[in-house]
């Protein structure tokens, strides 16, 4: 009883917020923890990104990504579609992007989202170029598919380190 009682008061904040809410997504039936559930996935879905980086494979990192994606990296213009998305990884990877490795901070479930703050390192070694570590932060958001996998709708990072003399 407890359990559904818990159920229905989220439902209902969540209507007072004005989400539209789907109960599958609202809580786990069996009382599990959100956060723990929101913390698995992304985790999961960072390792496969990390691992299609080290292995320079675009279709595990577009796959990644929802068809309508927004990607807004650093000193870019925004990249939109998973199409949009495979280039810019693909260009990434040829300038020397060898591997990316991605910490979650916090991951919030809200309904059918979950909101990801992150720590990234990523390790560049540019050809005829001395190798280096870019290291950041990122937000992404994740929306869960018709088919139960979430996906990367999207995905903002910035560089901590300091910005180069372009004079």
């Amino acid at each position: 009883m407890h359990v559904e009682a818990d159920k229905r008061r989220r439902e209902w904040y969540a209507l007072y917020l004005g989400f539209e809410v789907r109960k599958e997504s609202v809580a786990n039936a069996d009382g599990g923890n959100f956060s723990e559930d929101a913390e698995r996935i992304v985790k999961r879905n960072n390792r496969k990104f990390s691992l299609g980086i080290r292995t320079r494979n675009l279709t595990t990192i577009e796959q990644l990504y929802t068809e309508d994606t927004v990607l807004m990296p650093p000193n870019n213009d925004m990249v939109k579609g998973r199409r949009g998305t495979r280039e810019f990884w693909s260009a990434a990877i040829k300038m020397g992007l060898k591997s990316a490795t991605l910490s979650t901070i916090e991951a919030q479930r809200c309904g059918d989202e979950i909101r990801e703050i992150g720590i990234y390192r990523l390790r560049i070694v540019p050809e005829h170029k001395k190798a280096y570590e870019d290291v950041g932060k990122y937000l992404t958001v994740w929306k869960v598919q018709s088919d139960g996998s979430w996906r990367l709708q999207k995905d903002i990072w910035n560089s901590d380190l300091p910005k180069k003399d372009t004079k």
